[in-house]
């Protein structure tokens, strides 16, 4: 079991004062009542996170779609960010790791380690569409927005240094409760829409486009070597698939040493389950070695 983890300084003061006078009166009001129900000075002593969990991803939409499972490991401080995932194709092969995050300098994407041969055969698949080789630019922006997603949705804070505008929306109803709606903009294109259930305070739900992943199969022969480069398909010369709605339910929400925390994420797309992940274990403030963002080999 792989670790989804988070990690951060004063994660709770990632409010700047820029972003507070770009943005609604009402939104912070919302913003500062969702930080308080999470665990108010407990959170914002929160230095670091880990969760353990699996994942479960359709590759694909529609009835025939693969499916695939592995493990998954997040990683962040409130200026660090990293983000793994290892999927197996199908039972009795080994999986591959893919992973981006940003070391503090540079952000980065790709295949992490590599995968070894099984019996008699081989198979590799890699994410394609939201990363190209040798685009640093929209690598960069992918991991700066999944980075001020993944807080805002279970911490209801902003990466360091990031200035975010918070708008009041309305409230949202449904059968079980009321939400505030707020809309949140920022750098790299930075937009979504963040759901506070107003009995509790607590995130209920974010909603923002994306593009979704996508990996390129190939069986490989017994003996034969993974090759230096992704297969073309997997390159530039394919087209980028165009973002899609997606809505990021938060559920199962726990206790852990006076912190309030998801214990389950589902992604849906046109109300389909497209990627769950489900929480297992949770430790407050674990310690990260100095080299954890960097690119593994």
């Amino acid at each position: 079991m792989k670790t989804l983890m988070l990690a951060g300084l004063a994660l709770g003061a990632a409010f700047t004062s820029s972003a507070q006078e770009a943005s609604d009166p009402k939104a912070l009001e919302v913003m500062a009542q969702a930080r308080q129900a999470l665990g108010g000075d407990k959170l914002a002593a929160v230095q670091a996170l880990s969760l353990e969990g699996t994942l479960r991803r359709l590759m694909g939409s529609g009835p025939d779609a693969p499916e695939m499972s592995g493990e998954v490991e997040l990683t962040a401080r409130a200026d660090r960010y990293l983000r793994l995932e290892t999927l197996t194709p199908m039972p009795g092969l080994p999986g591959i790791t893919i992973g981006f995050g940003f070391d503090g300098t540079a952000a980065w994407s790709g295949r992490v380690g590599s995968a070894q041969a099984s019996g008699g055969g081989h198979v590799m698949f890699v994410r394609t569409g939201s990363d190209r080789p040798g685009d640093e630019e929209r690598t960069r922006k992918r991991v700066a927005t999944d980075h001020a997603r993944f807080l805002l949705a279970t911490l209801a804070t902003a990466p360091a240094g990031t200035s975010l505008r918070f708008a009041y929306a309305g409230q949202a109803e449904a059968p079980d409760g009321k939400a505030h709606v707020i809309d949140v903009s920022g750098p790299d294109d930075l937009a979504l829409r963040l759901f506070v259930d107003q009995a509790t305070s607590r995130p209920l739900m974010m909603s923002f486009k994306e593009v979704r992943p996508q990996m390129v199969v190939r069986r490989m022969g017994p003996g034969e070597a993974p090759p230096a480069q992704p297969p073309a398909e997997a390159t530039a010369a394919a087209p980028i698939p165009e973002p899609v709605e997606v809505q990021l339910a938060l559920g199962e929400w726990k206790a852990v040493d006076g912190v309030q925390l998801p214990h389950r994420f589902t992604k849906q797309v046109g109300g389909e389950v497209v990627e769950e992940w489900e929480i297992t274990k949770v430790k407050l403030n674990p310690a990260l070695k100095p080299d954890h963002f960097k690119k593994r080999s």
